[in-house]
């Protein structure tokens, strides 16, 4: 009877050590969500700046749909290479490397914007850069979530990420206007502060990133399906 009660107690005790660590109290998640919060704010506020940048600089809506255009072209063309990269590299220096890019590309405008001339075609390379950078960040922060956070808080987590978005598309686009108001530079110089937030926080995370083996396995697989269909397609 005193051996059950004791096999009875270690099985309560390990149910607590594996009991997960509320998203409140978890660094990582909390690290993660709170520079991106703050980044995907950035990313809001010179998503509408790029076009009223190219308006009020040419006077042509035509270019200013372009510029438009370009900033969001990234979302249609690098999902699946992006994708493919997250599953075999390590997502936080991914995301590092997606970080400083953006932060070059629109850095490079609000210093343009200050200090000498912004031209049609910097402002078309910028916006490509910095939406095509933000499409590989995505799919690596995705790709790392399920690494922070316990199985069981996956998605509340996932809900947690949706309304941060949410919440930057609302905001982000007034206060983007709002900036543009002041100063030609200022969304661009506000939006290269917020990359420096994040990086600022992602090296903190502890929590390895790293593709499993089986993850990698499955991207080498669909590489080479992939291949192989293109090869019977053309043939």
């Amino acid at each position: 009877m005193a051996y059950g009660c004791r096999r009875s107690r270690c099985r309560c005790v390990n149910a607590e050590a594996t009991e997960p660590v509320p998203l409140r109290r978890n660094r990582d998640f909390q690290l993660l969500w709170g520079g991106q919060a703050i980044s995907v704010m950035g990313s809001q506020i010179s998503k509408i700046a790029y076009p009223m940048l190219v308006l009020a600089m040419t006077g042509s809506p035509a270019k200013a749909g372009i510029a438009g255009f370009a900033a969001m072209l990234g979302y249609l063309l690098f999902p699946l290479p992006a994708g493919a990269l997250a599953d075999r590299f390590d997502r936080k220096r991914m995301m590092i490397a997606c970080d400083a890019i953006r932060l070059g590309a629109v850095g490079s405008v609000a210093v343009a914007g200050l200090v000498a001339h912004i031209s049609f075609t910097q402002v078309l390379v910028a916006g490509f850069v910095e939406g095509s950078a933000s499409v590989f960040f995505g799919l690596a922060q995705r790709a790392a979530l399920p690494m922070i956070v316990h199985t069981s808080q996956r998605a509340v987590a996932v809900s947690q990420n949706e309304a941060r978005n949410f919440g930057a598309q609302l905001a982000g686009p007034a206060l983007g206007g709002s900036l543009f108001e002041l100063s030609w530079a200022a969304p661009f110089a506000a939006d290269a502060l917020t990359y420096v937030a994040s990086l600022a926080t992602l090296p903190f995370i502890k929590t390895p990133m790293r593709a499993t083996a089986a993850e990698r396995a499955g991207a080498a697989g669909a590489g080479a399906a992939g291949t192989g269909a293109a090869r019977a397609g053309a043939a």
